[in-house]
C-alpha cells in the first residue's frame, strides 16, 4: 500500500513524525513528502510555485504503477488535489486535512503577510482561536520549531486543473475547524464536486498533527484501512 504524507504551509516531512509513530501502531508505514521550497535551507525559495510542489508529488506517483493514497494536510490538500488531477489513475484514495478540494485556477491564500517574495510563519497569535485549538506550551514551541518560511507564489500561484476523472477518485475530508454542515452547504450548488465524499469532523484546531496526533492518525488509519 503506497500512501504519501504531504505538510502544508511552511511545514517539511517532519511536522509528521508524531503522527507516523501512531500509524505504526496501526501497521500503516507511509512515505512523507519533502516539497521544493520547504525545510530551512533554500535559496531560491522565492522561485518555488505551487505547481512545482504538484509536480514533486506527480514524480514519486511515476515511480510506481500501483495506486496510492495521498495525505495533504491544509495546503497540501490543494497539493494532492492537483497530483490526483495530472494522474487518476495513480490514485485510489485523497484524505484533505481540514480544507477542501480546490477548483481550477483557484489559489491557497492571497492575505497573507509577504516580504521579498516569503512569508514568514505569523505566528500562533496571528490565528483565530478555533484554528490554534491545542497549541500552547510545548505544542506551540514544537510548531514554532517546525515552520519555516514559504514561497509567496505557493500562496498566490492558480492552480491548473484539466482532468475530470479527478472528480471520480473516492475522498474522505477530515474537519477540524469547520463540519461536515459547513462541507455539504458549500458544496451544495457546486458543479464540480467530488463524486464519493465522507466527511469526518476531528474538532481539534487545525494544526492536529501537533496538537492531537494519536487522534489524527486514528482517522486517517479508519480511511486508509476502509479504502484498501
Amino acid at each position: 500500500m503506497r500512501i504519501l504524507l504531504i505538510p502544508g504551509f511552511w511545514l517539511s516531512g517532519d511536522s509528521w513524525s508524531a503522527v507516523t509513530l501512531f500509524l505504526a501502531d496501526h501497521g500503516i508505514h507511509p512515505d512523507v513528502a519533502e516539497l521544493p521550497g520547504r525545510g530551512p535551507k533554500h535559496e531560491n525559495r522565492a522561485s518555488v510555485g505551487i505547481m512545482d510542489q504538484i509536480a514533486s508529488v506527480v514524480a514519486w506517483l511515476d515511480q510506481s504503477p500501483e495506486p496510492a493514497i495521498l495525505v495533504g494536510h491544509s495546503a497540501g490538500g490543494n497539493i494532492a488535489y492537483g497530483a490526483a488531477d495530472q494522474r487518476p489513475l495513480l490514485v485510489e484514495h485523497l484524505i484533505l486535512i481540514d480544507t477542501v478540494p480546490p477548483r481550477h485556477g483557484g489559489i491557497v491564500n492571497d492575505s497573507l503577510p509577504t516580504t521579498n517574495g516569503v512569508i514568514d510563519f505569523p505566528g500562533v497569535d496571528f490565528f483565530a482561536a478555533d484554528e490554534t485549538r491545542g497549541l500552547v506550551g510545548d505544542v506551540a514551541t514544537t510548531v514554532m520549531k517546525a515552520v519555516n518560511p514559504e514561497s509567496a507564489r505557493c500562496a498566490t500561484e492558480p492552480i491548473a486543473l484539466s482532468d475530470p476523472r479527478r472528480l471520480s477518485i473516492p475522498a474522505t475530508i477530515i474537519a477540524c475547524t469547520f463540519t461536515a454542515d459547513n462541507y455539504w452547504a458549500w458544496t451544495e450548488h457546486d458543479d464540480e464536486v467530488i463524486e464519493d465524499v465522507s466527511v469526518i469532523e476531528l474538532p481539534t484546531g487545525h494544526w492536529p498533527q501537533f496538537s492531537r496526533p494519536r487522534e489524527l492518525a486514528r482517522c486517517l488509519a479508519d480511511s486508509i484501512l476502509t479504502s484498501s
